[in-house]
């Protein structure tokens, strides 16, 4: 399951966000400091790599941008979808401060309607408007860590 859940998250991530504002008097590009809300998550970004540790089991992993192609994209609307998976998901997110949470749904086939799949609730370590950090902790064993590209 929580192979799964990381695939999911992995997926999700590296889905895509491009910035709504890339304006000169962002002062985060020039530190590592968790951004202002001057910089949007709004956007397609690409995943980069990912750090995984469950347990004793470590694992990383850097993604070619040729080859590896997954990544998540946020909508202005508070909705998105993650890319690189065999199934498109759809997602609903959320950003306060540094916390930012994800909902993943599918598409229910037969009426349309939306049915909630799973949860995820990340911490922004960096923001730019050009990359972004996330980190996943369940507070005991497992921990993830996700470093995201925007894509053009």
């Amino acid at each position: 399951m929580k192979k799964f859940i990381s695939f999911l998250f992995a997926a999700m991530l590296c889905l895509g966000f491009v910035g709504c504002s890339e304006s000169d008097n962002d002062k985060n590009d020039n530190n590592n400091d968790y951004p202002s809300s001057a910089v949007s998550i709004v956007g397609t970004w690409r995943c980069a790599s990912e750090y995984e540790l469950d347990g004793d089991e470590e694992y990383f992993e850097v993604f070619d941008e040729e080859t590896d192609d997954f990544g998540v994209v946020f909508y202005g609307d508070n909705t998105g979808i993650s890319y690189g998976t065999s199934e498109k998901m759809y997602l609903k997110w959320s950003l306060i401060d540094e916390k930012l949470t994800i909902r993943y749904y599918y598409e229910a086939y037969d009426n349309g309607a939306e049915q909630e799949i799973d949860q995820e609730v990340l911490f922004v370590k960096k923001l730019t408007s050009n990359a972004m950090e996330l980190w996943l902790d369940d507070g005991a064993d497992f921990h993830m860590e996700f470093k995201l590209v925007r894509k053009e």
